[in-house]
């Protein structure tokens, strides 16, 4: 995968328009001239692929999880209602 540079001037363009059209024009004079370029790393076929799955199952296990958590605080509670002579 290629990467592609975007020249300096073309981006400092295109946020001084945004701001300009946002109403904002004091951020353009306090804007620095100097864009810095910082790519990702390259990552390892494994890497990228245990990222993967852990991107998707990781949020689904821990609403699992949470789900699991409130289930069984519901069930002692109700078991402790019970054993006052409550209703649950």
């Amino acid at each position: 995968q290629r990467q592609q540079r975007l020249p300096e001037g073309n981006i400092n363009l295109a946020a001084n328009s945004m701001d300009y059209l946002a109403g904002d024009t004091g951020l353009m004079s306090l804007r620095t001239q100097r864009v810095n370029s910082r790519p990702l790393m390259q990552l390892t076929p494994t890497t990228e692929t245990i990222l993967k799955y852990l991107n998707v199952l990781l949020p689904i296990l821990l609403v699992v999880g949470y789900g699991l958590v409130r289930y069984r605080r519901n069930q002692s509670q109700r078991q402790r209602w019970r054993e006052r002579g409550l209703r649950a």
